[in-house]
């Protein structure tokens, strides 16, 4: 009930009576889940699965995850440290959950550490020299300090003995 005046002032009562109708649409999920593997066939463990939906998992020791997000089309990104991240592209758009055939994760190539320093010495000159540097001007500066610390004491013994 609304009560006021009109515009010549006469005082006016209306009833004014509404609806109020609520539609909620629940987000319809899917779950996604699968299996990550290695080249060998071995499981891989603590990989990071994300979608683009800000929904993601971890896979467990097995290599198995789940992921529950909105039905659609989503790109789930995998990454773990060691492995080239892998892009799977899912239509998660139809009825029933998504079962996924293994996914395999190849490793980064490793590069024997003593050939990754012959390569730097043979391309960079300077590089040699500025290691180098870094070992040697630390032992110069130890060694400046021990001298002047040593002619410090000779200083104040020759000064008591006076």
């Amino acid at each position: 009930m609304l009560s006021g005046r009109d515009i010549a002032g006469n005082m006016r009562t209306s009833i004014i009576s509404f609806e109020v109708i609520e539609e909620v649409h629940e987000a319809e999920l899917v779950v996604i889940s699968g299996r990550i593997v290695d080249s060998d066939g071995n499981p891989v463990g603590g990989a990071r699965i994300e979608s683009g939906t800000g929904k993601g998992a971890i896979s467990d020791s097995g290599g198995y995850f789940f992921i529950e997000m909105e039905r659609g089309i989503v790109t789930l990104t995998i990454t773990r440290k060691g492995y080239k991240d892998v892009y799977i592209n899912i239509d998660a758009r139809y009825d029933g959950n998504e079962s996924l055939d293994d996914i395999v994760m190849e490793k980064e190539r490793e590069e024997d550490n003593d050939s990754a320093l012959v390569e730097l010495f043979r391309s960079n000159t300077y590089c040699q020299v500025c290691c180098g540097a870094l070992i040697i001007v630390p032992i110069f500066l130890m060694l400046l300090g021990l001298l002047a610390r040593s002619r410090s004491r000779s200083r104040k013994r020759r000064e008591y003995e006076e």
